[in-house]
């Protein structure tokens, strides 16, 4: 697995430099679910330097990550070449548009903002520009019917999701919703000032929310508690 330097990260990489991994229960969730859907792509949204995609890949399943970082995606290609798993896995640079005019933030917080927006900004707080595409079109270039989604986008999961869980008629399976929850409770950012949408559309279409390390369902009162969750459709395989 190959790491950023502790001077440049030492929050993702210098917990992998000291400790071997990152998040290990949701890590050890994603492969238990892989192996139950063998067949499927892992859709790696907001995969920073590739804890998931590089463990998914290195197991021999197939993965899409995406990152608006190239560097990022970098680090992934790199780690996948010297375990010779470079071909399981497939790179989007694009950051994931919440709606059609406004911004997006993922890893590590940092702001993403429209092209007539920047153009408002000082050069200076200008960076290179980014692609960006929904969940739902993000979807439509995943080559298997069904998708493992591991989503990790800063609080922007409310907004990004909704419009997948609108939609009556879905062309990919996601039997399972593996994703950071705190973030979005508490309004990061401003993306989700209301969560009620985001749950309801979850029970709608037939979704539960779990505990990623025992499985065990949530009680949706609890919700404020939650600091990840595992959203789990009906009709999965458990």
């Amino acid at each position: 697995m190959c790491i950023k330097g502790l001077d440049v990260d030492s929050v993702i990489s210098g917990y992998i430099y000291y400790e071997g991994y990152w998040e290990r229960d949701m890590l050890q969730l994603m492969l238990k679910i892989l192996q139950a859907y063998p067949n499927a792509t892992l859709l790696d949204v907001g995969s920073n330097i590739g804890m998931f995609s590089v463990t998914a890949a290195a197991a021999n399943y197939s993965v899409v990550a995406v990152d608006p970082f190239k560097t990022n995606l970098a680090y992934i290609r790199l780690s996948t070449v010297l375990h010779g798993s470079q071909d399981n896995v497939r790179y989007i640079p694009h950051t994931i548009r919440v709606i059609h005019i406004i911004l997006e933030y993922l890893q590590g917080a940092t702001p993403f903002v429209t092209a007539d927006v920047a153009r408002t900004k000082p050069s200076e707080e200008i960076g290179e520009g980014v692609e960006s595409i929904t969940f739902n079109e993000l979807l439509d270039v995943v080559h298997t019917d069904t998708v493992i989604v591991k989503m990790d986008i800063q609080g922007a999961e409310c907004k990004a999701l909704i419009p997948f869980l609108q939609k009556k008629i879905k062309t990919k399976y996601i039997p399972y919703i593996i994703m950071e929850w705190q973030w979005i409770t508490y309004n990061m950012m401003g993306l989700c000032p209301d969560i009620q949408p985001l749950i309801k559309a979850f029970l709608d279409n037939g979704y539960f929310p779990a505990n990623v390390t025992t499985r065990h369902e949530l009680d949706i009162e609890t919700q404020k508690t939650w600091y990840d969750v595992l959203w789990v459709h009906q009709d999965a395989i458990h």
